[in-house]
């Protein structure tokens, strides 16, 4: 009798992992963040630029080029002022070593005028909560880090700074 409590004990122990593993691994649905909310203003030598499009990209920049790939989100006001709207998208987390709340997006901020495209900024945040980011940019500036919670190399330094 021992030997078969055993192997029911053994049995339940093995149907209770599998489960907690399968059920683990379910994809659930959760709100992502795919942009942040960004708002700022674009000089140009302290002189505010009109029209300027505004573009996001969502790319890591390999080559270079962290505007690839980007969509217009909105245009600079007579005041030079922009702001973009959160993107928030529903998205299926698989897995208990991705967890909702570590997973991080890349957002590049870009500006295109007539002849030109300049990179503003590049911004990381967690995909999991609302974040807001707010920047003062000038196309005359040499490249800078725009200040967060990390530290970029040079080559991902745009002309969009914190305010000061």
């Amino acid at each position: 009798m021992d030997v078969i409590h055993s192997m029911r004990a053994a049995l339940l122990l093995m149907v209770i992992a599998i489960s907690s593993i399968v059920s683990a691994c379910y994809p659930r649905p959760h709100e992502f963040t795919s942009t942040p909310e960004i708002s700022g203003v674009l000089f140009n030598g302290g002189v505010p630029v009109t029209e300027a499009r505004v573009v996001i990209a969502h790319t890591r920049g390999d080559d270079g080029n962290y505007c690839r790939d980007g969509r217009v989100v909105g245009v600079t006001d007579k005041d030079g002022r922009f702001h973009v709207d959160p993107g928030i998208d529903i998205h299926l987390f698989k897995s208990l070593l991705n967890p909702p709340n570590t997973v991080f997006q890349m957002t590049s901020v870009c500006f295109e005028l007539p002849g030109q495209q300049k990179f503003g900024a590049l911004i990381m945040a967690l995909t999991d909560r609302k974040t807001s980011f707010e920047m003062s940019c000038d196309l005359n500036s040499v490249p800078r880090e725009f200040k967060q919670g990390v530290v970029w190399s040079v080559d991902k330094w745009g002309i969009c700074s914190n305010p000061e």
